[in-house]
């Protein structure tokens, strides 16, 4: 069986959807999210949206849930999804 430890995430509002995760598998710090530091590409998005409207004078956030995308999970960590313990 597969250990998964939450270590970090950096996400901040309105866009949490590109912060940095970090979690111990096995013991091994991995780090998932968009800059160039992290160990592999994000593999979710934000089912929501922000912008702006009425020529930018006013701003809005549109709140869904949380989508994983499970093409972008590495090959390595696909199993992980049915057999790992998460704490």
């Amino acid at each position: 069986m597969t250990m998964v430890e939450f270590v970090s995430y950096d996400g901040k509002y309105p866009c949490l959807c590109f912060g940095k995760l970090v979690v111990k598998i096995d013991g091994k710090e991995v780090s998932f999210g968009c800059s160039d530091d992290c160990d592999y590409y994000k593999f979710w998005n934000s089912g929501g949206s922000c912008g702006f409207i009425n020529n930018y004078s006013e701003s809005y956030i549109n709140c869904e849930p949380w989508e994983l995308d499970e093409f972008e999970i590495p090959e390595e960590y696909k199993n992980m999804q049915k057999n790992s313990l998460i704490s």
